[in-house]
């Protein structure tokens, strides 16, 4: 009976491929970053056997992201990038890898035009990783990932 189980188990572990679970390593959760600081960045793509990883993007969301519809107030951020990692067969040499840092932006100034920054000077902010993936099942299209670590922002008062 037991090697029954086991093999039933193997049978499984052998036929059932299942997408691994990505994860932001840093910056963690929790963890408080000043404005034009560099941060330390690490992330655990969801690339595993029989899973492929193609691109991923990095995002500081400074309010949560609305429900995903049409809408001209999605969320509030700061795109920071999109990258990849090497993961055979479909990356094996990886042209735009991730830095091993960012720098947080100073939310108090914006670019040029109507943007206008926030005189913020704690707020929770939200990093997140959106990641195209296959994992050998039809599918019109990448299958997409998002994680999300909410961290901590803070910029010094302003002074007059």
């Amino acid at each position: 009976m037991l090697f029954q189980l086991f093999a039933l188990f193997l049978g499984f572990a052998v036929f059932a491929v299942e997408a691994a679970f990505p994860g932001i390593v840093s910056p963690a959760n929790g963890t408080v970053i000043a404005a034009n600081t560099e941060f330390s960045f690490e992330y655990e793509s969801i690339a595993d056997y029989g899973v492929s990883s193609y691109n991923f993007t990095c995002w500081i969301f400074t309010t949560r992201p609305r429900f995903f519809d049409t809408s001209t107030h999605f969320a509030k951020g700061y795109h920071l990038g999109r990258f990849s990692q090497p993961n055979y067969p479909a990356i094996p040499y990886t042209s735009n890898p991730p830095p091993p840092s960012f720098r947080m932006p100073d939310f108090s100034k914006l670019g040029p035009g109507w943007g206008v920054g926030s005189n913020e000077t704690h707020a929770t902010v939200y990093f997140a990783v959106i990641e195209e993936y296959a994992d050998g099942e039809p599918s019109l299209g990448y299958r997409m990932a998002m994680t999300i670590n909410e961290i901590f922002y803070t910029r010094p008062p302003a002074t007059h």
